[in-house]
């Protein structure tokens, strides 16, 4: 299964810096030299600062790809992309989010965020646990997915055994689950 996570920035919404970005794929969904720039000046047109009545853009899908967006305390945004696959649930990536941050405010980066004197690359001590944090949410969707083949498979034998399938077909399904 490829991975769904494709990148992820963190941003200074404010300043249009990004402090941080990791790239989980073999390609750039989106090369970083102006993006947080751009999404800075999106964003600052966009949304209330107060994040609890934000509005306008939670996403942006590009073909089989997608930028989600949320805007944190401290002038945070926080920016995932992702692979769009059918089934894919919003309420998983919610919840990445709110591990990314809660860990991020936790190790202390918020109070660094607005520190014009800190380089960028002091963020880097963040990928470590940013990878891990990644790495669980794979886990947990590859373990997910893994569990619905194996549901789905015994579904179709069963259809098999009860006369409701034939052989070839069911085979046929199989493997096209054992692809995807």
């Amino acid at each position: 299964m490829e991975s769904e996570i494709l990148d992820i920035w963190i941003v200074n919404k404010d300043t249009g810096v990004i402090l941080l970005h990791r790239n989980y794929s073999e390609v750039e969904l989106i090369k970083s030299e102006l993006f947080g720039s751009i999404l800075s000046a999106i964003f600052n047109w966009n949304f209330s600062d107060d994040p609890d009545e934000q509005e306008g853009i939670k996403s942006i899908e590009l073909g089989d790809k997608a930028l989600h967006f949320s805007l944190e305390e401290n002038s945070i945004l926080l920016i995932i992309g992702i692979n769009v696959s059918e089934g894919f649930d919003q309420h998983k990536l919610m919840h990445l989010f709110d591990v990314i941050i809660k860990k991020f405010a936790e190790d202390g980066w918020y109070e660094k965020v607005n520190d014009i004197m800190l380089d960028t690359d002091e963020y880097n001590k963040f990928i470590p646990v940013l990878d891990s944090i990644v790495k669980d949410f794979e886990d947990k969707l590859k373990n997910r997915f893994t569990s619905d083949v194996q549901l789905s498979i015994k579904e179709i034998l069963l259809k098999v055994a009860n006369g409701e399938m034939e052989a070839k077909a069911a085979a046929d399904l199989i493997e096209k689950l054992k692809k995807s």
